[in-house]
């Protein structure tokens, strides 16, 4: 693994404005469940239930349904390019495609559970393609649960590469070490899911950092991460 590829592709700065919300989206975006307890931008039209509620920071172009979000602002007025951002993330999630495995992923000790093993005491970088994920994902019967076996303070990058379809919705918990992560881990900033050609993705409880520049993402869950 080139540790200095991952350091610049990952580390601050990165990833532009992102950086500073919990959900950044290009285009358009419908909400239909949790509140958002982090900050929220999206390049495009948002249609959200009444009552909705966000962190201190939303940009939002274009609010077509549901809440006003008071306070909330263009784009333009926060300085926001979203076609610029979203370039450069998309180069970002290529640079992270690229980088060579140093660790395995398998089932764990249950079909349902999802192991990413590593050894690194920096970075563990793991690749595996989207149609491999999903025959790993079927052994659980409709649960879904992650083990991130590495070492304690490290940097985890999973690459799901490939097109179709990604379901990242565990609802059997989800672990670093003995850490479970959820909306409030500090373990969640040491976790990137890379996904740089799938059509759509599912998700559920925040889990670390998701990189999905070119998917639909599709969640109930309050999202934080």
């Amino acid at each position: 693994v080139n540790t200095d590829t991952a350091s610049a592709s990952i580390g601050d700065g990165a990833l532009g404005a992102a950086a500073n919300y919990s959900v950044f989206v290009k285009n358009d975006v419908t909400v239909t469940g949790a509140d958002c307890p982090g900050n929220f931008a999206v390049g495009g039209n948002t249609a959200i239930p009444d009552n909705y509620t966000t962190a201190s920071s939303t940009v939002i172009n274009n609010i077509t349904s549901g809440s006003t979000l008071n306070g909330s602002v263009t784009g333009e007025e926060a300085g926001i390019d979203f076609d610029e951002e979203f370039a450069n993330l998309s180069a970002v999630s290529k640079d992270l495609a690229a980088l060579e495995a140093n660790g395995t992923v398998s089932n764990g000790s249950w079909g349902g559970q999802i192991k990413f093993s590593g050894t690194s005491d920096t970075l563990n970088v793991f690749n595996i393609s989207v149609d491999d994920y999903n025959a790993l994902t079927a052994n659980g019967y409709g649960q879904l649960s992650f083990l991130f076996d590495v070492p304690e303070g490290s940097t985890v990058v999973v690459n799901i590469v490939g097109e179709g379809s990604v379901n990242l919705g565990v609802n059997a918990g989800a672990y670093y070490g003995s850490n479970a992560l959820a909306n409030d881990s500090a373990h969640n900033s040491n976790v990137l899911f890379n996904i740089p050609d799938a059509s759509d993705v599912t998700i559920h409880d925040t889990m670390g950092t998701l990189l999905a520049p070119t998917s639909t993402v599709s969640t109930s869950a309050a999202s934080s991460g």
